[in-house]
Parts: structure tokens; C-alpha cells; sequence
């Protein structure tokens, strides 16, 4: 199973507040070119909308995070792509497309709940949940049930297809949790809600990570 360097690991935990949390739209380059400053995370950030894929480019990529050379290019594909070069959709036909999928559909209804947050975080009070948001959140958390549900029907070996199965059921109650946000824990969710939301995706990297390395040791899926 996939362990990040704990160096990388900090620099993801360093998540700033709902009201300072940008969102801007990710970059669509397929390589990316290292600059004085640069981190993977920093990468991640602008390439796919959230610092938490910096453990995707650094699998992906097999780089060192603390070695990036000023001046060459990284390559920064889209996920699809990454896992088609790779041998994951091979590998898992079924798997892969519903997990590349995810980030997006994430991000989308991310957006939704952190625009809320910041909407309110004047207020005294605490709003619940939009509908929007909450349905948006729900259409994720189903997706990620139909994830889970691949991963079970598929002939992975069974110590990864349960450690994905796990990372799964993870996804799933922490988006189960941010849709049922009402009164004093969506008070608490305004202060917290990016950090929040990254934590989702680091469990989806976590899953995008170990496909990577299963594929690349058994390229024909066996």
C-alpha cells in the first residue's frame, strides 16, 4: 500500500481557512514547468484543484518531492491519461474509469458547500446544508459506492481489494457527514470546511496511488 514521505504528508495538513481557501480553476497542461518555489503540492493545487494529488504526481511521476529540479518539465496529465499509460484501465477496466471520475465531481460540489461557508461566516448562527450542495455531495458519495462496489466484483488480489474497499467506505462516511450538516456542526464545518473536503481527496489519491503501483508491478492485472 502506497505511503507518502512525511515531509509531503505536512505540507498537506498546512490547509488554510474556509474564508482564505481559494478556488481557482485547475490548470489543463499536461506537463509542468518547475519553477524556483515550486512544491508537488503547489503543483497539485493549480493542476487538478487540490494540493492532495500531490501523492498522484509524485507515484505518477516517480520523483522526489524534496528534488525538484528548477527548469524541468513534470509531467501533469489527466488522470484518465495517467492510468491509461500506466496499465491501471487494463489492469481494472471497470475501476478506473469511476475513480478518475471522482476529483472532479468533488471539486464541483466542494465548491458549492465552501461558497456557502464563506456566505455565512458572519452569521451568528448556523444555516443547514443547501439542497444543491447536499445533492451534489450525495451523487458523490454514490459514485464512490459504485467504486466500492468494482472494487468487490474484481480479481484484485485481496489485501488490495480490501485496502481500497476500506478507503472507500472511509470516502463514503466522511461525505455522509458533510451532507448532513445542520445547526451547531455546520457552525464548526464553516471554520473547517476546506480542510474538511481535502481529506476526501487524499483518500481518492490514496486509491489513485495504490492502482498506480498495482498496475506497474502486474501490468497484465493478474
Amino acid at each position: 500500500m502506497h505511503l507518502r514521505p512525511f515531509s509531503l504528508l505536512l505540507g498537506l495538513f498546512a490547509i488554510p481557512a474556509v474564508s482564505e481557501a481559494r478556488n481557482p480553476e485547475p490548470s489543463t497542461a499536461d506537463t509542468w514547468e518547475i519553477r524556483a518555489g515550486d512544491t508537488l503540492i503547489h503543483i497539485a493545487e493549480n493542476r487538478y484543484g487540490s494540493r492532495a494529488y500531490a501523492g498522484f504526481l509524485e507515484t505518477f511521476a516517480q520523483v522526489n518531492p524534496r528534488k525538484l529540479q528548477v527548469g524541468k518539465s513534470l509531467p501533469t496529465p489527466e488522470f484518465s491519461q495517467a492510468m491509461e499509460s500506466c496499465g491501471a484501465v487494463s489492469a481494472a477496466p471497470k475501476i478506473v474509469p469511476l475513480l478518475c471520475a471522482l476529483p472532479e465531481n468533488l471539486r464541483a460540489a466542494g465548491k458549492l458547500v465552501l461558497a456557502q461557508c464563506r456566505a455565512d461566516r458572519h452569521l451568528k448562527d448556523a444555516r443547514p446544508l443547501e439542497p444543491e450542495p447536499r445533492r451534489e455531495l450525495a451523487e458523490v458519495q454514490g459514485q464512490v459506492s459504485a467504486l466500492r462496489a468494482a472494487v468487490g466484483e474484481s480479481a484484485l488480489p485481496e489485501s488490495l481489494s480490501s485496502a481500497l474497499s476500506n478507503r472507500c467506505r472511509k470516502i463514503e462516511s466522511l461525505l455522509a457527514q458533510m451532507a448532513e450538516l445542520d445547526g451547531a456542526k455546520m457552525l464548526a464545518f464553516r471554520r473547517t470546511g476546506y480542510f474538511s473536503i481535502e481529506r476526501v481527496h487524499r483518500q481518492i489519491d490514496q486509491v489513485f496511488c495504490d492502482m498506480i503501483d498495482y498496475a506497474r508491478t502486474t501490468p497484465s492485472g493478474a
